[in-house]
């Protein structure tokens, strides 16, 4: 049975992964709720303004930027890792 105990290896290592991925995009999304609670910022000509009209300096605005690129992808890496962890694998 030294083929299953590699699969079972293999399986427990992706669901390490993809709990983890999933844990990071959680923690990612609510750290950013709490800092950026004016959220969405926009460039509106030379300022930078959340959806309350409040003004922001553009480093805000920058890991505001940040913030929902790594969101984003981070929920594409937990999601995929998610579905690989998943797949079943084929009986030789």
């Amino acid at each position: 049975m030294p083929a299953a105990d590699a699969a079972g290896r293999r399986r427990r290592i992706w669901r390490w992964l993809a709990l983890t991925a999933a844990a990071a995009w959680a923690v990612t999304l609510v750290w950013g709720l709490l800092a950026f609670p004016d959220a969405p910022i926009f460039r509106q000509g030379a300022q930078y303004v959340g959806k309350y009209g409040a003004i922001h300096p553009r480093e805000v605005f920058e890991a505001y930027r940040t913030w929902s690129v790594l969101v984003v992808s981070l929920f594409v890496l937990a999601f995929a890792l998610l579905i690989v962890w998943n797949v079943k694998e084929p009986r030789s």
